[in-house]
């Protein structure tokens, strides 16, 4: 497949290929595009596959094919679709309607669900909305209601977690966020979320592997970069925080929270007792 990839982009032509589930499709035709020199637009089926791409893929043909010296070898753009984006002209717009446009669609849902109980979807996304709302309470049945059709859906899961530590129901939020990872381990937000969870109950060394999961799928995650340097402090490993919150003002120097984590490592007196 690599092979014909490299052909089709010499010639400029086009090709179709098909191919079974774990073949490798993905890295041949990564391949071919980086040995090319090529500018070139990625378009995926899925958003999971887009962040396998960004977060996985292409980092790990840059340290394989550049070595340690990949960060400047390869310019790449991560966007999503346009409805994941904010349109000017439809926010203007909106300045003339009512701010309630939730309410309006929890009744869209309400009515489909007394129409079809077991519409997954409108489940799914009463209950996002509900969350987005600041009412977990009222989100929890609904996103149990979609995972109980759905259980290895990783949104459900994660979000259903953010329910749960939403309303304090913590061993069940880690539940979640589990479940979420042993169905798909590279998911960032859940091992961020997973780790946070993990910190809020004092478990800081079960916390900071998912923390530093997230952030070796995104190294640019500053939340998760200053939530495992508050832990690796907590559990005495003191250098290791200082050089994270150090990393964290490399990525945003005006970050207020990075930077009163290391005036807290230089105040002996308000260095915490290591966890065990």
């Amino acid at each position: 497949m690599a092979q014909a990839v490299e052909q089709a982009l010499e010639e400029k032509r086009h090709l179709i290929v098909e191919a079974g589930t774990g073949t490798g499709k993905t890295l041949a035709y990564l391949l071919p595009v980086i040995r090319s020199g090529k500018r070139v637009i990625i378009s995926t089926g899925t958003k999971n596959l887009q962040e396998q791409l960004f977060y996985k893929d292409i980092p790990f043909l840059e340290q394989a094919l550049f070595g340690e010296s990949a960060g400047s070898r390869l310019s790449v753009c991560y966007m999503k679709g346009r409805n994941n984006y904010l349109c000017r002209k439809k926010l203007y717009d909106l300045t003339d309607q009512p701010v309630l446009s939730g309410l309006d669609e929890i009744e869209q849902y309400r009515e489909t669900l007394q129409l079809r109980p077991n519409d997954i979807d409108a489940s799914y996304n009463w209950g996002l909305l509900l969350l987005q709302l600041n009412r977990p309470k009222e989100a929890v049945p609904l996103l149990e209601q979609a995972r109980k059709y759905a259980p290895d859906d990783v949104r459900t899961l994660n979000n259903l977690g953010g329910a749960y530590m939403a309303t304090g129901r913590y061993a069940e939020a880690i539940e979640q966020y589990e479940a979420a990872l042993k169905a798909r381990p590279d998911f960032v937000d859940a091992n961020y979320n997973l780790g946070s969870v993990l910190s809020q109950e004092g478990r800081y060394a079960e916390a900071i592997p998912h923390l530093q999961a997230a952030l070796s799928l995104n190294p640019r995650m500053v939340l998760a970069g200053n939530c495992l340097g508050t832990d690796l402090a907590k559990a005495g490993r003191t250098a290791e925080a200082k050089a994270q919150f150090e990393q964290v003002l490399q990525i945003d120097p005006a970050n207020d929270d990075a930077r009163r984590g290391l005036a807290w490592l230089q105040s002996p007196a308000s260095r915490p007792t290591p966890k065990k």
